[in-house]
């Protein structure tokens, strides 16, 4: 049975999708459509990839012969023959138009997840849309429901003697701790772990913000590789790794799949609930503030105010704890979280709750919220139904919309109007 998953978005999306692929694979060989290469290690888990870059997307999607000619060159390219597939399943995991019209061409007219009406994926998407704060699902507990066997979560490893590696960036500037507080994180860590090296990663546009962090950090322990690894020296990094800090980002996702004992930083539109890393064990610190997840983009306060509440020194100190395995206590400023296993998936709970039953109820109740939310098909893992053979009928139907061409409909147009005019419909509206 040929399979294929479109992911045309960062690398932490893509990671995030592996644990379905996972579950795929049990079916059969499952290839992988993405808009950038994602290095030998991750390719090795596909039949073939096909790598697309989103540039020159705006001159086809409106034309199903264009966009067939562009994939029949893309496969003819990656796969060395001119033959072009069809696939049984296609799984979209993007909701933007380059996407939904490719779900459509690969798999004529149907397709799981992203853009399919009524699909849990669609709708988990749908809910991220409306509001961060809505309760929802894990991302990756979410996309597994479109497989028809789950896959269990990965355990994180004992903590090695290789480097601590700290990841500033996070692919978007809205979503960055200032300088400073890696400055101070930097100088604490030295001084309490002053045996390991520290080694900064980043890409070749933070190349040099990871050189003026190390340099200030005052420590020759501490070295930027910013700019100099490819994505599978990175990884190879990560296996070797005492400990990774890191943000919400790929890279913190990344070394989920590869079991590097982690801690993240979550603040803004990070939201644990939601994208906490897909590892039992992992620890995160979490801002708790009312106004807490925001939007990305688009924070209350205008200025991410929460970013101030994580502790460079306190966040120093629980790193110290981790790697030293001795008790962790709860910071002043925010929250201590773990990613605990519970019935099907992860959740990031208290770590000073130990009581199972505790963690137990407290899933039961999170469920609760989603079944009186209308969501009950998210609640078991079983396969996404195929969608209607058309989402908005003609391809050029996905640009007009995304153009904000829809003021007749009597409501703000969002990414999929077509769940909107369902739920109209369905409450007799």
């Amino acid at each position: 049975m040929k399979q294929v998953v479109i992911q045309l978005a960062r690398l932490g999306d893509l990671v995030q999708t592996l644990p379905l692929v996972k579950a795929l694979a049990l079916q059969g060989e499952v290839d992988l459509v993405c808009s950038f290469d994602p290095g030998h290690q991750i390719r090795s888990l596909f039949g073939r990839v096909v790598v697309t870059p989103l540039d020159g997307w705006a001159e086809v999607a409106h034309s199903a012969q264009a966009l067939l000619r562009l994939m029949r060159e893309r496969f003819a390219v990656e796969g060395g023959n001119s033959r072009f597939p069809h696939y049984a399943r296609v799984y979209c995991m993007n909701d933007a138009p380059p996407a939904l019209a490719l779900a459509r061409l690969l798999g004529r007219g149907q397709w799981r997840g992203a853009g399919s009406p009524c699909d849990p994926y669609t709708r988990w998407l749908h809910a991220l849309v409306r509001g961060r704060k809505q309760a929802l699902l894990p991302l990756v507990e979410v996309m597994q429901v479109l497989a028809s066997q789950p896959v269990s979560p990965e355990r994180e490893r004992a903590h090695g003697i290789g480097p601590i590696l700290v990841h500033p960036g996070s692919g978007d500037v809205s979503r960055q701790l200032p300088d400073m507080f890696w400055n101070k994180l930097l100088r604490e860590l030295t001084r309490l772990q002053q045996h390991r090296s520290i080694v900064l990663t980043g890409s070749s546009a933070e190349a040099g913000r990871c050189q003026h962090l190390a340099s200030g950090s005052g420590s020759p322990a501490v070295r930027s590789l910013a700019g100099t690894m490819s994505l599978d020296e990175l990884q190879n990094q990560l296996l070797n790794a005492s400990l990774l800090i890191a943000q919400d980002t790929g890279v913190l996702h990344l070394g989920a799949w590869h079991k590097t004992p982690l801690l993240g930083l979550y603040h803004g539109s990070m939201y644990s609930a939601q994208t906490g890393p897909w590892l039992e064990g992992a620890h995160l610190l979490e801002v708790q503030r009312e106004c807490h997840p925001c939007m990305e983009g688009v924070p209350d306060c205008g200025s991410y105010e929460c970013q101030g509440d994580l502790d460079p020194a306190e966040s120093a100190r629980v790193a110290d704890a981790l790697l030293r395995d001795t008790e962790v206590l709860q910071p002043k400023s925010c929250r201590l979280l773990r990613m605990c296993s519970v019935d099907r998936g992860l959740m990031a709970v208290p770590v000073d709750m130990k009581d199972q039953a505790a963690i137990l109820e407290q899933q039961a109740q999170r469920r609760a919220l989603y079944k009186r939310g209308g969501v009950d098909a998210l609640l078991d893992c079983r396969p996404g139904l195929l969608a209607r053979a058309s989402l908005l009928g003609a391809p050029h139907s996905e640009l007009r919309l995304w153009r904000g061409a829809q003021p007749a409909l009597g409501f703000k147009a969002s990414w999929n109007w077509l769940i909107e005019r369902d739920t109209l419909e369905d409450s007799g509206r």
